[in-house]
Parts: C-alpha cells; sequence; structure tokens
C-alpha cells in the first residue's frame, strides 16, 4: 500500500493501470486501486520478492500543478491473516517517485 502525503494535490483516473516492473511474483498488470478518503493506492495481486526495493508503475495519476516539494509517501507491505490486515514492513520516506509527462491535450 502507498499512502499519499495530504499535500499531494492532483487528481486520479477512475480506473488506474498498474505494472509490475522488478522484483514482484508475477510480471504485467498488477490489481490496483485508489481511496481517495484516505489516500491510499492498494496493489492487491502482486507479492514483493526477497529484494531490497520494487519497482512499478501507475498510469492515471496526474502530475501536480505544483512543483513544490510534498510530505513524504508511506510505504507498508500487509498481509491477510485471520481475516485482519497485518503490517509486515513500513517504509516512510524512502520511496523514489518518477513522474513522465504523457500527451497535452486540448479539452
Amino acid at each position: 500500500m502507498v499512502r499519499f502525503p495530504e499535500d499531494f494535490e492532483t487528481p486520479f483516473a477512475d480506473k488506474l493501470d498498474c505494472q509490475a516492473i522488478q522484483n514482484f511474483s508475477r510480471r504485467g498488470r498488477l490489481s490496483c486501486d485508489y481511496s481517495a478518503d484516505v489516500r491510499m493506492l492498494t496493489i492487491k495481486n502482486g507479492f514483493p520478492l526477497q529484494a531490497r526495493y520494487v519497482e512499478f508503475s501507475v498510469k492515471g495519476i496526474s502530475n501536480p500543478t505544483s512543483t513544490k516539494p510534498s510530505g513524504n509517501f508511506n510505504v507498508s507491505l500487509q498481509k491477510k491473516e485471520d481475516g485482519s490486515w497485518v503490517t509486515l514492513e513500513t517504509e516512510n520516506g524512502e520511496l523514489t517517485v518518477k513522474a513522465i509527462p504523457g500527451l497535452l491535450q486540448n479539452e
């Protein structure tokens, strides 16, 4: 799960496209969704392999309109155990985000 900082103000598409790039148990498309009320991106069907990092892409998040630095993103690895989510690992701040520009369109 990736929790976005409160000052990261940008629109999200209704449907996101998440892809595993490196160190996931599967290749290609990952099931993911974004919950705006808690500002959280959840990846449901990809499990990190034993590695120091994972790499994935998410299409459907617009670049923010401001270039000012945002607060920290919080990343956690969780699994469901006896009906409850258990946190296995969490990282606050050591997240690299690479924004890739998309097409500019007239609307």
